[in-house]
């Protein structure tokens, strides 16, 4: 890039530090107004010990270190993602401290034109001294002192409180920050205190340096932390545009985004308390929901109020300030549909009693776009023909994996052997049984909009939608219930089931709904408990799932009409899970198939292909058939291919992916995309209907 261009590149505010500076939320904040009022965009990296695998939920009070921070650094391509940023923004960074990126911003900061400004890791005042003189701005007059810790039970609430200094445009402290930094601060000017959390005593101390302190009222003693957020939810209600619901670890890394998006951060334990308290808010937004799941039931509770959840974690994706400058694809492709069976091709396999297999790897969240490393090597290595289910913010992370999709195979690209189908509400996840068919509507044309402004080629466009779970859920008979010992193929060979204690009975009326959590265990259960969770039985035992006892209904037209009219030509059904072949919807030229291989697994996404027994159990029972039919699964790619998971589950992965492309232990099933098996579907309703009314 010549220095004449360099300059029409957008400017960026990077700030990077440690997890475990107490500085960093309060820093944070002050940085993205800074950044906002100048005319700079703002982001920040924390590093910290990082696990690399999956959080489905859970309380973080009682999870193993690493877990909570999303992505290894080089499996999640930090650094890579680092790099672009510079080359795409006109960057300062801003350092408190080393960091995991200090190497890469230093070796690039030349041929980028970044600026690097270096502080001592808690000289606060350094810090900001450099900030202001860069931007040529004056100090503010007015601190918020924040506490990140100011009760038992509130750890990490300093990052919730990001509002009070954002929209005060006030300079943010923690109430860590030794006297002589505070001192520093009265001789730049700063005379107004104000606290979040900081107790009477030091509010004294304070007062005794010269402040004119104020206790903001915004942390009282006994609060927990659906008290605390909901009490600033309300507080800036008229400065809302959306919300970020997750854990303090979320809510710092995504921090940047919330003030970017007006996203008002909230959180509670379970997170489906403080989502019940302000239902009617959360409702009312037509922003889509970011943020990450404490349980399953969270995404029932948003859907109940018509919104849909977009998942994120820390790092994932990293930089989300790319998503704002994203690059453009490539303006001419060709079709990849020229590379599939004719409908003679069809007609002829289904009169053979052929059957066709595909697999659909749902990886649509915003996280889960680091699964399309991995991933996109499995479908190069092996050839295979499948789906991704992926929603449209996805688009939008470019450079990236998906660019392969337009890369011929013999190139070491996938095309034309995959397509995507739009998962969900296309804005994030969704119980969709539990939207109105209007609300799904909405859904589905905003995330065509966003299609648009990501410029997705119209040949990559989705013709297929992908359901979390389109049909209400019904309990199994009694005698169809999971038993207290489930055999399995793998060591260990079999495992006692039994009850959470959280797990309550289920509401089928309007889905199920993991219950309330009812009093603690007595003293002598949980020494059992915990004995029998740190032994080498522990493998031995595994809980219940929320919705195991629970199977899907039949499909609901209104639904699939909804899906239809939004311009789609097939739908992938939970109804008729397991069952043989068919077509559980149609109407004209669209269909809704149902899956035909995978389990049952009790929680989202629900049906999944867990290993590669799996599909050659559904292949002898499909060929067994003698019927014309399909193969057809999804799997939860970020239980494989998230750069920790993969260390155990890769060749796992890789199985899974040859079988289906070799055709099956058989070597009779015929590899498709998804688009096909849909096409099958029908080509097979209508030799079926001309077989009756020869008859």
């Amino acid at each position: 890039m010549t220095p004449a261009a360099s300059t029409a590149r957008p400017r960026l505010i990077l700030y990077a530090a440690r997890y475990q500076n107490p500085q960093k939320s309060a820093v944070a904040s002050t940085l993205a107004w800074l950044a906002e009022a100048n005319g700079y965009s703002f982001d920040l990296y924390y590093d910290a010990f990082r696990g690399g695998g999956h959080y489905g939920g859970g309380d973080p009070a009682t999870l193993e270190p690493g877990t909570l921070t999303g992505g290894l650094v080089t499996g999640g391509r930090h650094l890579e993602v680092v790099a672009t940023a510079l080359q795409r923004f006109e960057t300062t960074v801003v350092c408190a401290g080393p960091t995991a990126i200090s190497n890469t911003v230093a070796a690039l900061a030349e041929a980028s034109g970044a600026r690097v400004y270096d502080a001592e890791e808690y000289d606060l005042v350094d810090l900001y001294d450099r900030v202001f003189s860069l931007l040529e701005t004056d100090w503010p007059s007015t601190a918020v002192m924040l506490n990140a810790a100011p009760y038992p039970g509130l750890d990490g609430i300093d990052a919730y409180c990001y509002p009070e200094i954002f929209y005060r445009r006030a300079l943010g402290i923690e109430a860590a920050l030794p006297a002589d930094q505070l001192r520093a601060l009265r001789l730049r000017g700063v005379e107004d205190m104000l606290t979040c959390g900081v107790g009477e005593e030091q509010r004294m101390a304070l007062t005794g340096l010269g402040f004119r302190v104020r206790d903001l009222g915004v942390i009282c003693e006994g609060d927990d932390y659906a008290a605390v957020t909901s009490r600033l939810a309300k507080r800036w209600e008229e400065k809302r545009s959306g919300w970020l619901i997750g854990d303090p670890t979320l809510v710092a890394f995504w921090l940047p985004i919330a003030c970017r998006e007006r996203r008002t951060p909230i959180y509670s334990v379970p997170q489906s308390r403080v989502i019940e308290m302000l239902a009617a808010d959360i409702a009312g937004t037509n922003t889509p929901i970011l943020g990450r799941q404490f349980a399953d039931e969270d995404f029932f509770e948003l859907s109940k109020l018509g919104q849909s959840f977009q998942l994120v974690d820390p790092a994932r994706p990293v930089l989300p300030v790319l998503q704002t400058y994203p690059t453009l694809w490539a303006s001419s492709l060709p079709d990849p549909r020229a590379a599939d069976p004719t409908d003679a091709d069809l007609r002829t396999w289904a009169r053979q009693g052929r059957v066709l297999a595909s697999l659909v790897f749902w990886t649509g969240m915003m996280r889960e776009t680091e699964n399309l490393y991995a991933l996109m090597d499995v479908l190069a290595l092996t050839g295979l023909r499948a789906g991704l289910a992926l929603t449209s913010q996805s688009a939008f992370w470019r450079p990236s994996p998906l660019d392969l999709l337009t890369v011929p195979w013999e190139q070491g690209g996938v095309f034309p052997h995959v397509e995507i189908l739009l998962a969900s509400c296309g804005t994030g996840a969704a119980i969709e049984s539990l939207l109105s068919p209007g609300r799904l509507k909405d859904h589905l044309r905003a995330a065509t909009d966003e299609l648009e402004r990501a410029a997705l080629p119209r040949v990559l466009w989705p013709e297929g939608w992908w359901a979390t779970m389109d049909a209400r859920m019904v309990p199994l008979d009694k005698g169809r219930e999971p038993r207290p010992i489930r055999w399995r193929w793998t060591a260990p060979y079999f495992q006692l089931r039994f009850q959470p204690r959280n797990l309550d009975a289920a509401n089928a009326g309007s889905g199920p709904e993991v219950g309330r959590r009812p009093g603690s265990p007595g003293g002598a259960a949980r020494r059992i408990r915990a004995m029998v969770r740190d032994s080498r039985l522990s493998h031995v035992f595994e809980a219940y799932r929320p919705y195991e006892r629970f199977e899907p209904g039949p499909v609901d037209p209104q639904l699939a009409r909804t899906v239809q009219e939004a311009g789609f030509s097939y739908m992938l059904s939970k109804s008729g899970f397991g069952r043989p072949p068919h077509t559980v919807w149609s109407d004209g030229d669209f269909v809704a198939i149902n899956y035909t291989a995978g389990q049952w697994d009790g929680w989202t996404p629900f049906e999944t292909v867990n290993d590669v027994h799996d599909l050659r159990q559904a292949e002898r029972k499909l060929l067994a058939s003698g019927q014309p039919g399909w193969l057809l699964g999804s799997i939860d790619t970020c239980l494989w291919a998230f750069s920790g998971e993969l260390w155990r589950r890769a060749p796992g992965l890789a199985s899974i992916a040859r079988h289906v492309a070799g055709g099956g232990v058989s070597g009779r099933l015929i590899n498709v995309t998804p688009r096909v098996v849909a096409r099958y579907a029908r080509i097979i309703a209508e030799l079926d209907r001309e077989r009756t009314e020869t008859s």
